[in-house]
């Protein structure tokens, strides 16, 4: 019955839907044979199973995607975290190794000193114990080439491990090393850096250092950390050892540090992760037991990585799902077929007279009435196509403060904010024709407003046009909007704000450097003089040792000059502002290479000039790019017999590039990065001169232009020098 609430629907001014036909009604109807319902629920059976089926494959696709996702996503966050740690390990073993003591300590002295020696090295084992106490090292050591260990700092329970060996391998390969090592039923890493001589990878090593970590309380404590929380997932390394592979702790359900399995095991995952493969699928693990698993190698390790999860738990999920499906399938199909039987049954039962058939379409009619006064949150509004109220549901009456009886005496317009009545008839004349969505404000019984979502559309009952209208109260989704807006504002204002004390300190930092550069000159300057005076008033009475020293020591204050004047150009190039013009490139290189042609005199050198076009940028900036790039060609052909030199113009990733080619000395290509650092050289200075500033300054030019620089070089065979200019380019 309805409750005391509902709508009236005999009074209501809706029309009344017409009483179906009594006509064919009263003729009564066989029972169905036995064929028939047995086919009937065979088919019924037929199409659950196929729906069952076809739900079965494709929540098996979506199971095995998800692992898929999931595991592949686990195994590259643990490789990239491994690779950061290592990176932290590597660099400890950098900063160690560029101490002036360690190198101190390594190189070998003319005359050494016993007591001297054994100082130094006690500062270097002080210098030892912060990375030692800070990092979680077991043992830190500094070791000469002859595999002697110089000076080391260890913890009580430090392994004792014999590592000649292994620094004798790291120091004639060259290059930073991480070993596995046994020792008294424990794992432990080894990581040794050689030591160079004013950090030059190209010279011999003095000697290297060793770090040595916990393989459990280390690294492997970092991947437990990361395990997954399911039952059985876990991410696992993997190591080769002769014929076995090792599968490293943290290992579920085992003792000890590992397990090892013969490598040659069929489907085993990590085979496939220590071959470098980004694999996922159902293999088998050192249990036997079939999983999903993704394998991933660790380049810089030489191991393998396993992601995985046990197939009868990453399936479980599944198979309930298939269980349910199973169940509700075979209930519907029995509850089609107790249907059919009822049905058949019933089905001489005695046709409804025509009153009640009307009786019951009426109250059919009157059902979704009462179901939307009952339960509707949104005001509904039922109107005629000129706007009056002809029925409303009890969200209206809340939401407006009348009652239903003074609610169906009004027109819309009524309950419409003055300002918002002028849009009405367009928009009643919209809903009549089709579907139509609005805002605007209404207003309650005590004249307050509140701004409205309108969705109205035209419906024929009973061959009466009406219009049904459902309303919403907008009111918090505008207050929300209106945040929304004042918090972008406000992230905006805050941006502008970080933006400009960012170019403060920017300027702060460039003419601090300036003026540092600037005031460092003038000492200099006195320097020279007196190294001058020296010379010139006093330079035959001294000894040829102290006119040695005075010649270094002039040599140096030169240099100190050329770098200061490297660094204000630097430092001016950064403070510059663009004086943005149309200009000639190819004019540009021609000017720097006349002028540095004849700085070179009598070397026969080749230049070759391809053309280049016309850009828009600083002139005086880009001449500057031109001679030092030129400028440094024409230094490393130097010891070529036939130096040829081009400058031109390509095409990378469709936009134009150009470049300053040499057929010089060239360089290691891995270290191209460094040449445009302050004071990065990849040549001794006694081999060639220079400030180490030239091409930080042309790096600058080119990011101030929008555009960046890099080279590409093999030992022996030249240097290329790539840049673009980004906006600047016409």
């Amino acid at each position: 019955m309805p409750s005391d609430r509902s709508v009236n629907l005999s009074q209501a001014n809706l029309p009344a839907p017409a009483a179906p036909s009594s006509g064919g009604g009263s003729a009564a109807c066989g029972w169905l044979p036995g064929w028939s319902i047995v086919a009937a629920v065979l088919t019924v059976v037929l199409l659950a199973g196929a729906g069952v089926w076809r739900l079965a494959a494709s929540e098996w696709v979506e199971t095995t995607a998800y692992w898929e996702q999931h595991l592949s996503s686990a195994a590259n966050a643990q490789v990239k975290l491994i690779e950061a740690w290592l990176g932290e390990r590597r660099g400890d073993a950098e900063v160690i190794a560029g101490f002036p003591s360690v190198v101190e300590l390594l190189r070998p002295a003319a005359e050494p000193s016993e007591g001297a020696q054994r100082d130094l090295a006690m500062h270097v084992a002080e210098v030892l114990g912060h990375p030692l106490r800070a990092y979680g090292y077991s043992a830190v050591a500094v070791w000469d080439r002859t595999g002697r260990a110089v000076a080391q700092v260890e913890r009580a329970q430090a392994p004792a491990l014999d590592l000649a060996d292994t620094v004798a391998a790291t120091l004639n390969g060259g290059s930073f090393r991480v070993h596995r090592v046994r020792s008294a039923e424990r794992w432990w890493l080894v990581f040794v850096r050689p030591v160079f001589a004013g950090g030059d990878e190209q010279a011999p090593a003095l000697g290297a250092v060793t770090l040595v970590m916990d393989l459990e309380r280390s690294l492997l404590a970092l991947l437990v950390a990361g395990q997954e929380s399911t039952r059985t997932g876990q991410t696992i390394l993997v190591d080769r050892e002769a014929e076995n592979i090792v599968f490293l702790w943290p290992v579920r359900g085992r003792n000890g540090l590992m397990v090892q399995v013969p490598s040659e095991t069929e489907r085993l995952a990590a085979r496939h992760a220590l071959a470098g493969e980004e694999r996922f699928g159902e293999f088998i693990d050192y249990r036997a037991v079939p999983v999903l698993a993704a394998t991933r190698r660790i380049k810089a390790l030489g191991w393998g990585l396993v992601a995985k999860i046990d197939r009868d738990e990453a399936v479980a999920g599944f198979r309930d799902e298939i269980r349910q499906l199973v169940i509700a399938g075979t209930l519907v199909v029995l509850a089609f077929a107790g249907f059919v039987l009822a049905w058949s049954r019933r089905q001489r039962a005695h046709v409804l007279s025509a009153e009640l058939a009307r009786e019951r379409a009426v109250l059919a009619a009157r059902e979704p009435y009462r179901l939307l006064s009952e339960y509707a949150t949104d005001v509904v509004l039922f109107l005629s196509p000129a706007g009056r109220v002809l029925e409303v549901n009890r969200a209206a009456e809340l939401a407006y403060g009348h009652e239903r009886a003074q609610l169906l005496q009004l027109n819309v317009s009524d309950l419409r904010a003055e300002a918002a009545r002028a849009t009405l008839p367009n928009q009643l004349r919209q809903a009549a024709e089709g579907p139509a969505v609005f805002e605007t404000v209404h207003r309650r019984r005590d004249g307050s407003a509140f701004p409205v979502e309108v969705s109205a559309v035209g419906a024929d009952i009973a061959g009466q046009r009406v219009i049904l209208s459902v309303i919403r109260d907008v009111t918090e989704r505008k207050r929300a909007e209106a945040e929304v807006r004042q918090l972008n504002e406000e992230l905006e204002e805050r941006v502008r704000q970080r933006t400009a004390e960012l170019e403060a300190v920017n300027q702060e930092i460039e003419a601090f450097c300036y003026s540092v550069s600037h005031d460092l000159r003038a000492p200099l300057r006195h320097i020279e003089g007196f190294i001058r005076i020296l010379s010139e008033d006093y330079g035959a009475q001294l000894p040829a040792e102290a006119q040695h020293y005075l010649a270094r020591v002039s040599s140096g204050s030169a240099r100190m000059t050329e770098l200061i004047q490297g660094l204000l150009v630097l430092s001016r190039v950064g403070r510059a502002e663009l004086k943005i013009r149309p200009v000639d490139l190819g004019a540009l290189a021609h000017g720097a290479i006349d002028e540095l042609r004849a700085a070179a005199g009598e070397r026969p050198i080749e230049f070759v000039t391809n053309e280049l076009p016309t850009v828009t940028g600083d002139a005086t900036l880009l001449r500057q790019l031109f001679d030092n790039l030129i400028a440094n060609a024409i230094k490393f052909t130097r010891p070529v017999a036939a130096a040829r030199i081009e400058v031109g113009t390509a095409t990378h990733n469709d936009k134009a590039v150009f470049y300053v080619r040499d057929n010089g000395v060239g360089f290691d290509g891995r270290y191209a990065d460094k040449l445009f650092r302050v004071f990065q050289r990849l040549h001794r200075q006694d081999e060639f001169e220079g400030s180490g500033i030239g091409l930080s300054i042309v790096k600058r030019i080119v990011e101030k232009h929008g555009g960046r620089i890099w080279a590409e070089s093999t030992p022996e065979q030249g240097a290329t020098f790539y840049f673009t200019l980004g906006k600047a380019t016409s």
